[in-house]
């Protein structure tokens, strides 16, 4: 039984990754419950059961009282009955200031099952900000999250990157690398006569315009180099901080540069990628492995721009290792040769390795 803040389908990365991971389980023969527990306001009548079959989803909106809510969550685990209860942890999807102290009384009563924690997210870094206001709120959120091991004891902890598996060695958590949110439809790149540099952008864009604008600068002397014009082809709703991204990618790579294609199906953005010679991420090293949507790109085979500079390390750490190719810096010379990766689909093989996760713990 997993459970999760939002179940909110193609705007919470983690909605759609649990989604995506409960069809490959179903497929392997598991039963899989989902309950969202802190969910949109849409909702009607507070809570709303959307299945009831053998893989039941409840979905509990943000409104509903705290008592309601741990009986419908220990309601619905007596029901299924499951061998593991899976927490999916990121510290807004549980509390409107990223403070889900609550989150631990909310699920006492379920401690009498095996519980596994994966950390999609941590604590804001506190050491190396600037803002105050964010200092205290990391500080707080590793009280939290530590209060969280403690009280729930869960016998299984992973998380997706190395920056999180060695602030969480002291806990002997594990790695599960995230799958991409998108899956090729196709086996193999589709090839086509261009005469232009097809850029493509996916998701939402973040407040740094500074290294955004690194990225548009060598986007932009790539080009040069090539001696032919960008399309930028940013797909999805693009956020908050689009209108501001928007005006950096015409201002340095030309007013018709710019090709905002909207939300499109899933076969619709995996053939974008494929036609695609390069992808633009709004992540950088440390932390990319945490990006659905980084991972999607890659899983196609396209050579991604990180955000930043290569870093000094000479041998990347598993699994970007399986990536290395693939990834551009700003620092990279602007008058290299974009070659593609081989097409994959890693889903299959990080469900696997979460089964055997769990059947290495239920025998020791």
């Amino acid at each position: 039984m997993f459970i999760v803040g939002s179940l909110v389908e193609k705007k919470n990365g983690v909605a759609d990754y649990v989604l995506n991971l409960s069809k490959t389980l179903e497929k392997l023969g598991h039963q899989v419950a989902i309950i969202s527990i802190n969910d949109s306001k849409h909702i009607t009548n507070n809570n709303k059961i959307i299945s009831q079959e053998s893989n039941p989803k409840v979905r509990l909106s943000n409104n509903l009282p705290i008592k309601h809510k741990i009986k419908l969550i220990n309601q619905t685990a007596e029901q299924f009955n499951p061998d593991w209860i899976s927490l999916q942890f990121v510290s807004f999807a549980y509390h409107k200031k990223g403070l889900p102290f609550s989150l631990i009384y909310l699920l006492n009563g379920i401690k009498k099952y095996k519980l596994h924690v994966m950390f999609h997210e941590l604590w804001i870094d506190y050491k190396n900000s600037t803002s105050f206001k964010n200092k205290i709120l990391g500080k707080l959120q590793k009280v939290c999250i530590k209060m969280l091991i403690y009280k729930l004891k869960p016998q299984l902890i992973t998380t997706s990157i190395n920056t999180y598996l060695s602030k969480l060695e002291k806990n002997n958590a594990h790695l599960l690398p995230l799958f991409g949110n998108i899956k090729s439809f196709k086996s193999e790149h589709l090839s086509t006569l261009k005469n232009e540099i097809n850029v493509v952008f996916f998701g939402s864009f973040s407040p740094n315009q500074h290294e955004f604008l690194m990225q548009l600068n060598w986007i932009k002397e790539y080009s040069k180099s090539k001696m032919l014009p960008v399309k930028f082809n940013v797909i999805g709703n693009n956020g908050i901080h689009k209108e501001a991204a928007f005006s950096a990618i015409k201002n340095v790579l030309g007013q018709y540069a710019l090709n905002c294609i909207g939300e499109k199906d899933e076969n619709e953005v995996s053939e974008i990628f494929l036609n695609a010679d390069i992808g633009i991420s709004r992540a950088n090293y440390e932390y990319f492995g945490k990006s659905g949507s980084t991972v999607a790109m890659l899983e196609h085979g396209l050579p991604v721009l990180l955000r930043g500079e290569q870093p000094s390390m000479t041998i990347l750490e598993a699994p970007q290792n399986n990536f290395a190719k693939q990834m551009i810096f700003t620092s990279s010379p602007t008058n290299i040769k974009l070659e593609k990766g081989e097409i994959k689909n890693n889903q299959l093989w990080v469900t696997t390795r979460l089964i055997n996760m769990f059947n290495n713990n239920s025998l020791s």
